[in-house]
């Protein structure tokens, strides 16, 4: 009876010890378990961390980007500004320089007909003393067909139906008849008259 109650009591402590070692075992077990659950949650913390860092990095990329993009908007702006200034002083120089093209243009023709009128006004004037210094001459001579000849040039036959132009003085007037008969007379021609000779012969 001893040696079962032995028996039974080293049992009872083997499964005491046995129960102890699970309990322990089953410790270390939650143990580990928790200790992997923490590893797992700093892990997951250090990959939101390195998520929230990576995305701020890209929002701080994507904000920069924009600014650049805008201050290169801005200068393109400018520089469009600029050159439209640029454009429209180059347009208002050349409408300068037409103008002033344009004016001399219109200042030598003002110039041009200003020396052409008084080149006509000249010549009006020397036409105007040539005209009143001739004088307009007829001669008529009783013999049809007679020649005619004044200082010695003939000037046409008679009847003469056009006046001829002499200077102011005296001039020898001749005629010859076709029979060859001859008359000389000597004329006295007054400044821009119209005078008439008849010379009998």
């Amino acid at each position: 009876a001893d040696a079962e109650k032995q028996a039974a009591l080293q049992q009872a402590s083997d499964a005491k010890a046995a129960a102890a070692a699970a309990k322990a075992q089953a410790e270390e077990a939650k143990a580990s378990a928790a200790a992997a659950t923490a590893q797992s949650e700093a892990d997951k913390k250090a990959a939101m961390a390195a998520q929230e860092k990576a995305t701020a990095e890209l929002a701080k990329a994507q904000a920069d980007a924009a600014k650049i993009k805008l201050a290169a908007a801005k200068q393109a702006a400018e520089a469009a500004r600029l050159k439209a200034e640029a454009d429209a002083l180059k347009a208002q120089l050349a409408q300068i320089e037409g103008e002033k093209a344009a004016a001399a243009a219109a200042e030598a023709e003002a110039k041009a007909k200003q020396e052409e009128a008084k080149r006509k006004a000249a010549a009006a004037r020397k036409n105007k003393r040539t005209s009143s210094a001739f004088a307009k001459v007829y001669i008529r001579a009783r013999s049809i067909g007679a020649r005619i000849s004044v200082d010695g040039k003939p000037r046409g036959v008679s009847p003469m139906r056009k006046g001829l132009s002499l200077r102011p003085g005296k001039h020898t007037v001749t005629v010859t008849t076709r029979k060859g008969k001859r008359k000389t007379q000597t004329i006295n021609v007054k400044p821009g008259a119209v005078q008439r000779f008849k010379i009998s012969i």
